[in-house]
């Protein structure tokens, strides 16, 4: 008798299983369908959903940086660029698939310029990696890309579960919202009013443990971006942001120096398409709020210093002058 029970018990497990897949399946259904843009949490998620709900068209297309982000302002009125600069986080990695989710739904530009600090050729190791990018940047050919430059098949996974679970990817909002708990505020994104004692927190120890001549996952989609833009026969221009300077141990300047004695040239010599910018300005520290980005003052500075860069590279096509 408990063997014949235990026999019918076993055959209705796949029924029970499919039953709690339907479950599951309703409970995400009803999740995705209640997620407003309020959800989206921080800035990577609103420029995402900008790019799936506008089309845009110009002669030059913007990323980079938070610092970038500061000196593009002054083309935000001027129709021909479009600025798709957001926090470092995203590594070269987020900007590769930007440009790609940009370039798919919108005209070709003529060329791509590419300002920032020159951290990002990296690996995706950050502790911010995760919720800038692997909860982000979710589309099927995002997922194979991250998977062929890791080979980590549990970040894979994530990315996965990202993709097709709306309570997974939106869990750590959720809970604010509903509890008011978070695991983290910072890491969420649901709270990101960075404190001034908490920016520039770059240590040279891991500027250098990214090893910058190794082929690194940021190195391989940056080498990968360009590839994209060549076919399309669209020119990109790599322009280092001005740094603070500093007496000793500069580790903007050890990561540049990295980057233009071997990376950049290498590039440079393998791809047509890919110019940049040697020299690294090095400003008064008194033109920075928090050692990285400006001040209103310093931006002043920092905003002549781009566009006397960017006047050769728009002078190419056409007259270069700021829209009013």
């Amino acid at each position: 008798m408990p063997r014949t029970s235990f026999i019918s018990n076993f055959k209705q497990l796949p029924l029970a299983f499919l039953l709690a897949l339907c479950v599951i399946i309703g409970i995400e259904r009803y999740v995705g369908s209640r997620i407003t843009p309020d959800f989206f949490n921080h800035e990577v998620d609103h420029l995402l959903r900008l790019l799936d709900t506008r089309r845009f068209k110009s002669d030059y297309l913007l990323i980079g940086d938070s610092v970038a982000l500061q000196l593009y302002r002054q083309f935000q009125k001027d129709p021909r660029f479009d600025d798709l600069a957001t926090n470092q986080a995203v590594e070269t990695t987020g900007h590769y698939f930007l440009v790609r989710r940009y370039l798919e739904k919108n005209p070709l530009p003529k060329v791509v310029i590419f300002t920032g600090l020159p951290f990002h050729f990296r690996d995706l190791r950050q502790v911010y990696t995760e919720n800038f990018v692997l909860r982000t940047f979710t589309n099927t050919q995002e997922i194979i890309d991250v998977f062929q430059a890791r080979l980590n098949p549990a970040m894979t996974a994530k990315m996965i579960a990202y993709k097709t679970s709306p309570s997974y990817k939106f869990r750590l909002k959720l809970q604010k919202e509903l509890v008011d708990f978070s695991n983290s505020d910072v890491y969420s994104g649901v709270d990101l009013a960075v404190r001034p004692a908490e920016l520039g927190n770059y240590s040279v120890l891991n500027i250098l443990s990214d090893e910058l001549p190794r082929k690194t996952t940021g190195i391989v989609h940056f080498r990968e971006l360009l590839g994209y833009l060549e076919q399309k026969g669209i020119d990109l221009y790599y322009i280092p942001a001005p740094v603070q300077m500093q007496d000793r141990d500069n580790q903007h300047a050890i990561a540049h120096e990295e980057l233009i004695s071997s990376i950049l040239p290498q590039l440079q010599e393998e791809f047509a398409n890919f110019h940049y910018y040697s020299e690294l300005a090095e400003f008064d520290s008194k033109w920075f709020a928090d050692g990285v980005h400006f001040t209103p003052e310093g931006l002043y500075l920092g905003e002549e210093y781009l566009r006397k860069r960017i006047e050769p590279i728009v002078g190419k096509t056409q007259t270069f002058s700021l829209a009013e």
